[in-house]
């Protein structure tokens, strides 16, 4: 395989200045902002330095085997509540934002559909008020061809009009 074109090769500062370029404009996790992550980090660092310090203290204070087997179980249940806190809030983050889009779009759907049951509901009406056009067009037209055969119509145009009156009836029972 050949290509067209050379191969450009790029200095360790343009390469370090495209990485520090992706770094900065890269979004945190979940898109938040960097200061929120950093105070996550600080308080997660602060609570297990201090806690490990008074864990360190009162173990070399304490001699009775005993305290140190309650004060090793105490220290490694705040250790964990904080580390399950810092390690657990991204996916629990991520969750929440997809539980949210989740939502949202039943609510877009929800909305579609009322949209839709709307206009299906405005054709229905339309359709029954031109139905009823028809049904009195079709009464109109009948009694006036029953008036044009009963005032001596010739015979030709008054088996018409009666053969009309018959189809104009069976139309009339079949849209009823």
């Amino acid at each position: 395989m050949t290509l067209d074109r050379p191969t450009e090769s790029i200095s360790s500062d343009q390469a370090s200045a495209i990485v520090v370029a992706s770094a900065a404009t890269t979004p945190t996790p979940d898109n938040q902002s960097p200061i929120k992550e950093f105070t996550a980090s600080a308080i997660a660092l602060v609570v297990v330095g201090v806690s490990l310090l008074v864990f360190f203290w009162f173990f070399r204070e304490t001699s009775d085997p005993s305290q140190k087997e309650h004060l090793v179980d105490a220290g490694l249940a705040l250790v964990g509540t904080v580390m399950g806190y810092y390690f657990g809030r991204v996916p629990a983050e991520r969750r929440a934002e997809k539980a949210e889009e989740a939502a949202d779009a039943a609510q877009k759907g929800r909305d579609q559909a009322q949209t839709e049951s709307a206009r299906t509901r405005q054709q229905a009406e339309d359709a029954v008020r031109k139905l009823d056009d028809v049904r009195s067009t079709l009464g109109r037209t009948e009694r006036s061809l029953e008036l044009e055969a009963d005032r001596g119509a010739p015979s030709d145009r008054a088996a018409g009009h009666f053969e009309a009156v018959i189809e104009l009836r069976a139309l009339r029972q079949r849209i009823n």
